[in-house]
């Protein structure tokens, strides 16, 4: 079939580019101006025009040719392939035979139609993959993984009412299905993609929203009392809200950039600073939960303690990531640029956690912060992960920005408003609960 003597490279050319038009066009093109008339003219337009859509509006679309060179990675489109002034004769051949599946649907030829397809599949060389990435599309992980929070989640919100033991469990069970869904997909999207799965802001999120999971999963096999359980599905019932905004926009698994071209260090300062902001975030969520039951039960001084003692230990493990990725991230900016700092704004946004996460840790060893104050940080400290992760991205300056987005940018403001006002309000409150609990006692 692709050799077949009919299939040759002048009936290519002449079918899919118009050569015999084109050298026309380019005859015309060099007619001096006063030379050409109407026609010619009106011509030379239509043909340019055509030409800027085929190059410029549809070059990527349907990206089902491979490369000629043996290792590339790049797929082109039958598009981007009639826009080359010189096309190989393998590619010809191969738009040949998308011409004749079209034309074969096209009469109702279906069986036909399939059998072409089948024989382009086999001379474009149907990679595992491709198939692997089908199989990855259709099972739709994330989406699984997401309905098993939510389910976690509600019958966590039934358990505070009604047989908590045994729902308490069902929750934690049903939190660890989609916590192993969440990882098979990030596995198999690392398997696809061969590298590590935190290249871009969707992977980021998808690969945070796992690591918070994780660490509620650990938590919550320790001290089995449902904040594990309630961080762990909250957060990743949000980040994959989050990651699914930024999936519908484009292909989610794209070319690198060349210099994120590199797996040791996606596999170690991306990993790192990323699992540093998914820790964080834990630690901030179990900040928001002290500060909500110090208002709601402030005489529960032990369920506080517990609290803020889960607090003070997932701050620690989350300074360690970030510490470790920010420095990490210096070593691979000098690999990459020559230097090892430059007080760029993701540069600045990742050291931002570190001191503070410090100062919290500090002014509570030296017993200028109380554990209220410890948590009404943490909340804040999810205001400089969100910047960090988010804002420094959608700057119009930096190595690391990846354009100005107003939509996201007025959810970012917003969480962080947010997160301010939770922040002051509930440090207010509790204080004031805590304080008539402390006198009624005395």
């Amino acid at each position: 079939h692709p050799s077949s003597p009919s299939r040759t490279s002048s009936q290519g050319i002449e079918r899919f580019r118009s050569k015999r038009l084109r050298e026309k066009v380019a005859a015309l093109q060099k007619l001096d101006r006063n030379q050409r008339g109407t026609y010619e003219v009106a011509l030379v337009k239509l043909m340019g025009t055509l030409s800027n859509r085929i190059r410029n509006e549809m070059p990527d679309q349907l990206a089902i040719i491979p490369p000629l060179e043996s290792g590339a990675e790049e797929w082109v489109s039958p598009w981007r392939l009639m826009a080359n002034e010189n096309p190989s004769e393998t590619a010809i051949l191969r738009l040949m035979d998308l011409q004749g599946i079209v034309e074969d649907l096209d009469k109702d030829h279906l069986n036909k139609a399939v059998a072409t397809a089948d024989l382009f599949k086999s001379a474009v060389g149907f990679r595992e993959k491709v198939d692997l990435e089908v199989s990855f599309n259709r099972a739709d992980f994330f989406y699984r993984s997401m309905y098993a929070y939510l389910f976690a989640m509600v019958l966590l919100m039934i358990s505070w009412m009604f047989w908590p033991r045994s729902l308490l469990k069902a929750s934690w069970v049903f939190m660890s299905i989609g916590l192993l869904i969440h990882g098979w997909g990030i596995a198999m999207r690392m398997v696809i993609m061969g590298r590590p799965p935190v290249s871009t802001l969707y992977e980021s999120i998808i690969f945070v929203g796992f690591i918070c999971v994780l660490m509620c999963f650990i938590l919550e096999w320790i001290l089995k009392n449902g904040i594990g359980i309630f961080s762990g599905v909250t957060l990743g019932t949000l980040l994959h809200f989050i990651g699914f905004s930024y999936a519908s926009d484009e292909d989610t698994m794209g070319m690198l950039v060349a210099v994120l071209d590199s797996n040791f260090w996606l596999a170690t300062h991306v990993v790192t600073i990323t699992m540093g902001y998914g820790i964080t975030l834990v630690a901030g969520l179990v900040g928001h939960l002290y500060l909500v039951m110090a208002i709601l039960k402030p005489s529960h001084s032990s369920k506080l303690q517990e609290i803020f003692k889960n607090s003070l230990g997932l701050t620690l493990v989350g300074l360690l990531f970030t510490t470790l990725g920010t420095i990490l991230g210096g070593i691979w900016a000098d690999q990459s640029w020559g230097r090892f700092w430059g007080w760029d704004p993701k540069e600045n946004g990742a050291l931002l956690i570190v001191p503070w996460l410090l100062m919290l840790l500090h002014g509570r060893i030296g017993g200028l912060v109380k554990p209220l104050g410890f948590s009404s940080g943490l909340v804040l400290g999810n205001i400089t992960v969100a910047l960090a992760w988010f804002g420094v991205n959608l700057l119009a300056v930096g190595l690391h920005n990846y354009g100005f987005t107003k939509a996201i940018a007025v959810n970012l403001t917003i969480f962080c408003v947010a997160e301010a006002i939770f922040a002051l309000i509930g440090y207010v409150w509790a204080s004031m609960r805590l304080n008539s609990v402390a006198q009624s006692a005395t």
